[in-house]
């Protein structure tokens, strides 16, 4: 096809004809130029195509772990519940003219702190190649503001209304518990922690420190339900970008 062109140009040259010759050559240039945008279309196509899928593999990961942290926040926000009520099961059974001692060791002892945590490594996997991968700027800025502002945000309330406050209640009762060595089945021992007998359950010290367990729960479950509501919409913002059938509500 090569040869037959070439054979052509020179035939139109010998013969002097170069008005043809240039028409055809133009010609010749047009279809080069055509071939290369053809070309330079389906390049920049594919790469568009590559740049989606892999905009879509990065926010399934997102999502993924979205949907994990929302499993991870009602489990903490299960053991603050908890927590609440064996507060109020304990206050509840020490206003009694008779409380039963039995029952208030095992509501104090049900009186647990419960750790604030969460992952984002696939956010940070995003942020490290670029947030603008993400094509929706509305997305692209809910991801920012759920991953860089409310959840820093809540760790760093919860660590300040909820943990220090429950580890400095706890270091407060921590003369009420000793040592216990209790044996397993198969023969093995281990030391477990347990309350002494005889507490004055109505030390104004322990009573204290109920009162700054209750208050930090309070605060801290009103923070992690507002979480879980987040996780929830930013799912559904996320289940209509990858085409997933809405989540049905537990």
């Amino acid at each position: 096809m090569i040869s037959f062109f070439r054979k052509f140009r020179q035939n139109l040259l010998e013969q002097n004809r170069v008005t043809r010759y240039l028409a055809y050559a133009i010609g010749e240039i047009v279809l080069v130029v055509i071939g290369i945008m053809i070309a330079l279309y389906f390049n920049t196509q594919k790469q568009l195509r590559e740049a989606h899928e892999f905009e879509l593999t990065m926010l399934q990961e997102v999502y993924n772990t979205i949907e994990d942290n929302e499993q991870l926040f009602r489990m903490q926000l299960h053991r603050l519940e908890e927590t609440d009520t064996a507060i109020h099961q304990f206050l509840e059974e020490l206003e009694k003219p008779d409380p039963i001692e039995d029952s208030l060791y095992r509501y104090f002892d049900d009186i647990r702190a419960s750790r604030f945590t969460y992952n984002r490594g696939s956010y940070d996997a995003l942020k490290s190649v670029g947030l603008d991968k993400v094509s929706s700027d509305s997305l692209r800025g809910r991801l920012t503001s759920f991953f860089d502002g409310n959840i820093l945000r809540t760790e760093e309330l919860i660590m300040l209304v909820y943990e220090r406050p429950m580890d400095e209640a706890q270091r407060r009762t921590d003369k009420l518990y000793q040592g216990h060595v209790k044996k397993e089945p198969g023969g093995l021992t281990y030391m477990e922690r347990v309350l002494k007998p005889g507490i004055d359950w109505k030390d104004p010290e322990i009573l204290n420190a109920v009162s700054l367990r209750s208050q930090a729960g309070r605060s801290a479950i009103a923070r992690v339900n507002r979480l879980i509501n987040e996780s929830k919409s930013l799912k559904e913002i996320l289940e209509i970008e990858l085409g997933i059938p809405k989540s049905t509500e537990e």
